[in-house]
């Protein structure tokens, strides 16, 4: 079921604009995926500029949901590039235990969904993928699984290696609990202090009822296997890739973004590090910087 709304504009930059729909798909499993989208309003442009503008997806980071975004789709919005959506299982509202899968894949799976379902609702062939944090791992596998279906793929802040260390009992107990107990889920550990200098962002955060702070033994072992995965298949993106990381992120490290950036075979690559950014560029204080970057970066793909 698809469902349809207007939204007027107004002062906030966080409250997407333009018609909007949303609905469900039945992802990985049966598994019930919400998704929504924003089409951009009426914007001059020739037919060849149209067609070639690609198509956007969003994927969310750890814990949060699609409705997060809303610096992001106006930037993309009135540059006229329609913004596909999900909440991925387990999140915001998406069917699913709370930070819970059974592989990594299904994320993947249910992208794919979400990919066909606005490259059918558009008629666009060309789509880049945008991901944060979690959604900025996830973006990156799907990329290297899905090269030929790609026009280009951003990671922010990208969970590809954890900032803090994990404690090794923690550690150990989440490698044996995925095997016999893999649906148990804990605290993820996250801070909400260091998502963005802006208090406004960490409260909103904490406030948010959509918002939750949990993981499974299953998703602690399928991550930590698809990040060192991920590394490791770095030189096989050919893809035009943007990868964005916070200098100051206490959250995901900057420095593998920076590792995995190096080995990638595109000749179409860009890493840009932030100073004094924490872990959300796109709602940090100087958040203009990182928005300009991205739209700069698609006018170029």
């Amino acid at each position: 079921m698809t469902r349809r709304r207007f939204h007027r504009q107004s002062k906030a930059n966080t409250e997407p604009q333009g018609m909007s729909m949303a609905g469900n798909f039945a992802g990985a499993g049966g598994t019930r995926i919400f998704w929504q989208a924003w089409l951009p309003p009426a914007v001059r442009e020739t037919a060849e500029e149209r067609k070639s503008r690609p198509l956007i997806l969003l994927a969310h980071g750890l814990g949060e949901h699609s409705g997060r975004y809303g610096n992001v789709v106006n930037q993309l919005l009135y540059r006229g590039y329609p913004v596909f959506a999900l909440d991925h299982r387990g999140h915001g509202r998406s069917e699913g235990k709370r930070g819970h899968i059974t592989s990594f894949s299904e994320y993947l799976e249910d992208l794919k969904t979400l990919q066909s379902l606005a490259m059918e609702k558009t008629g666009k062939s060309r789509v880049v993928i945008i991901g944060h944090s979690l959604g900025g791992l996830i973006a990156l596998a799907y990329a290297l699984e899905n090269q030929g279906t790609l026009a280009g793929v951003v990671a922010s802040g990208p969970a590809l290696k954890f900032k803090v260390q994990v404690p090794w009992i923690k550690a150990f107990l989440g490698k044996a609990l995925s095997r016999i107990m893999p649906a148990l889920t804990m605290d993820n550990g996250l801070d909400p202090a260091f998502l963005s200098h802006d208090p406004k962002v960490v409260q909103d955060y904490i406030k948010d009822p959509l918002v939750h702070k949990k993981v499974s033994a299953r998703w602690f072992t399928e991550v930590n296997a698809r990040m060192e995965w991920a590394l490791a298949q770095a030189n096989q993106l050919a893809l035009p890739v943007l990868l964005i990381h916070g200098a100051d992120d206490q959250l995901t490290d900057p420095r593998a973004t920076e590792a995995f950036a190096q080995k990638v075979s595109s000749t179409r690559k860009k890493l840009i590090i932030y100073p004094g950014f924490y872990h959300e560029s796109f709602n940090e204080l100087e958040k203009e910087k990182a928005l300009r970057d991205l739209e700069n970066w698609l006018k170029e793909i």
